[in-house]
């Protein structure tokens, strides 16, 4: 009898274990499907942010428009980086008219870090009938008090013959496993600095083992590389030579998304002549897999 009636204690322990697991097993999916809407959320509210910032320098003026939307601490970059709202709160009024629009966002898993980037075109005349120059900018993006603000805005040009029309996609939001960002910044600092040391070693072979499927790899005069068939033809380049030093970098609070803003230096060898240009650069980071940084975006563009 008092078997019988161990045994009946055993089953129902093990079935309140059971039961406990399952409801925590719903708990967490629950948890997990309304962080990735909430993060589906803000991915939409950045690729609105960066349309309203597009329609105002097309209603008002590019003046206007980064004077709105760029952070106080924001940077764009002529010789270097400069702080863009003071810029832009200090040029003159022009007549010219910039326009851009996004086809590709990304964001961290926390919603407070992002980035938007598509085509832009140039006109010297607001009533011009067509560009003059164009290229492919990078908007990054963090939140202040609630709002978007621009991080960071840089770009590259290239030939308007160039010209390619790239599908609207943005990169579906990764549940992150990291718990705090405390030490993240040192941590994508020192990762950035192992790959400028592999680069510096293997040039172009270096990017295999920190990149992905879907990196976008920015040169001056080119269309974005975006698919392993074209960065594979950039990488079996041997004209020019890359070097870069970092600056400084942001984290999201989530830690799997973060960017290196630095100096870049460019080496271009015809025959026996070799002519060197500084640049500026930008690695966007992200931890696809919640735990190794892997570079989703790299720029490179001429200083002014």
């Amino acid at each position: 009898m008092r078997k019988h009636w161990e045994e009946i204690n055993n089953t129902s322990f093990y079935l309140k274990i059971k039961s406990m697991k399952l409801v925590l097993l719903i708990s967490v999916f629950l948890v997990g499907q309304a962080s990735f809407a909430q993060s589906q959320l803000s991915l939409q509210s950045l690729v609105d942010a960066e349309k309203s910032f597009a329609q105002t320098s097309k209603d008002k003026s590019t003046k206007e428009a980064f004077s709105t939307y760029m952070s106080d601490s924001g940077f764009i970059f002529q010789a270097g980086p400069v702080l863009g709202k003071k810029f832009w709160q200090e040029a003159e009024q022009g007549t010219d008219l910039l326009t851009w629009e996004p086809v590709f966002a990304d964001i961290s898993s926390s919603g407070d870090l992002g980035y938007t980037t598509g085509p832009w075109e140039f006109r010297p005349k607001r009533d011009d009938p067509g560009p003059a120059a164009g290229g492919y900018y990078v908007s990054v993006w963090k939140k202040e008090m609630n709002d978007w603000k621009v991080a960071l805005d840089i770009g590259i040009s290239y030939p308007l013959t160039l010209s390619q029309k790239e599908t609207v996609h943005f990169s579906p939001p990764v549940l992150s496993k990291t718990n705090n960002s405390k030490i993240l910044k040192k941590e994508l600092m020192n990762q950035e600095q192992q790959f400028i040391n592999a680069q510096t070693n293997n040039g172009w072979q270096a990017y295999n083992n920190f990149i992905t499927a879907a990196t976008r790899i920015y040169r001056p005069g080119s269309f974005p590389f975006v698919t392993n068939e074209q960065r594979n033809k950039l990488f079996a380049e041997t004209d020019k030579k890359f070097s870069f030093q970092a600056i400084d970098a942001m984290v999201a609070s989530s830690g799997d998304f973060g960017y290196v803003y630095g100096k870049a230096v460019v080496e271009i060898t015809k025959g026996d002549t070799i002519k060197s240009l500084n640049g500026n650069y930008l690695r966007i980071w992200k931890k696809e897999d919640a735990t190794n940084w892997k570079i989703v975006l790299d720029l490179v563009n001429i200083a002014r």
